[in-house]
């Protein structure tokens, strides 16, 4: 949470795995303090949006806290879902890699309830999606037979890269949440796959 004027951090919330949220003030820096604690399950990532709290509570699902007042959580709502790792929020939606459940979408307009309305399983086995990043992918001029550049332009799509922890990472056009589906899977990679980050362009690189 910053200063809305002077973009100067005031407050973080920091999850501690099988413990809980914290409120931290950092007003002062040289004398960080606690001002608040919410027990949860098995917090994992965090998403703020305007005024609530998004987390990514484990076999918990997802919990919203309404921090409208700085430094202060309380609890708005939860959704249950399998094992949420990760989530991230692009309004009207949220995003959350939900371990065995796969890729979540939820509608997030009404915070203090909100719904699945889309999703991916991505049956890779093991702890599933435990990570991911949203991007837009921006319409591009397609070329023609000839390599020639044509009238018509590619579609413009809401892709998610998720990492699924034995199958590695995945992408996943999430252009229409209630009909998401698979966009690639990079089979190259070897091994447990734990994180995932994509890279925007500039617009002028369209």
């Amino acid at each position: 949470a910053t200063d809305p004027l002077h973009g100067h951090v005031q407050h973080v919330y920091v999850s501690e795995g099988k413990r809980g949220i914290h409120a931290i003030d950092l007003r002062d820096p040289r004398s960080p303090r606690r001002t608040d604690f919410h027990m949860t399950v098995s917090p994992r990532g965090l998403a703020l949006a305007g005024t609530h709290l998004w987390v990514a509570d484990g076999v918990g699902g997802v919990k919203v806290f309404d921090v409208s007042e700085p430094g202060e959580l309380e609890l708005v709502a939860a959704l249950p879902t399998i094992d949420a790792h990760d989530i991230e929020i692009r309004w009207p939606y949220a995003y959350v890699a939900d371990g065995p459940g796969g890729l979540i979408v939820v509608d997030v307009r009404l915070p203090v309830k909100p719904r699945v309305i889309g999703g991916l399983a991505l049956d890779g086995g093991g702890a599933g999606a435990v990570d991911l990043d949203v991007m837009f992918q921006f319409s591009r001029p397609m070329v023609d037979e000839e390599g020639q550049p044509s009238d018509e332009r590619t579609p413009a799509r809401r892709l998610v890269a998720v990492c699924d922890e034995e199958a590695g990472p995945i992408l996943i056009d999430a252009t229409e949440p209630c009909l998401s589906q698979m966009a690639r899977a990079f089979q190259e990679c070897g091994g447990s796959v734990l994180g995932v980050q994509t890279v925007e362009p500039d617009q002028t690189d369209k």
